[in-house]
């Protein structure tokens, strides 16, 4: 019985407390696993992040580039190497508008879809 009771508090402070502590957890962007790379006719974005996010797509004109808003991700330096696509001419990784968020912002060669 008192087994039971232990299991049933710790039950409820897990549920209570562990959504507190992962809200609280910041986003990482692993840039040793992240890059940007050629793939076929378009491009290939590959973001290793410590865990899962919010994030936004959107595809620009003038110049044509694609943007990915993510929840969380601080803008940092992006290391030589990050950027490996050619038809990606500028790739910038900063503050988006929003509170709270970090751009990748990629400048592109031609019109792409997402």
């Amino acid at each position: 019985m008192l087994q039971v009771v232990f299991r049933s508090i710790f039950a409820m402070l897990f549920l209570w407390i562990g959504p507190m502590v992962w809200a609280e957890t910041s986003v990482r962007l692993d840039l040793g696993e992240s890059y940007v790379t050629d793939r076929g006719q378009g491009i290939e974005v590959q973001l290793r992040l410590n865990r899962a996010t919010a994030y936004g797509l959107r595809v620009r004109d003038n110049p044509m580039r694609l943007i990915v808003d993510l929840a969380g991700v601080e803008a940092q330096n992006l290391p030589n190497g990050f950027d490996r696509a050619d038809r990606a001419q500028v790739v910038a990784l900063g503050p988006a508008p929003r509170a709270g968020w970090g751009r990748l912002s990629l400048n592109l060669t031609a019109p792409m879809v997402v």
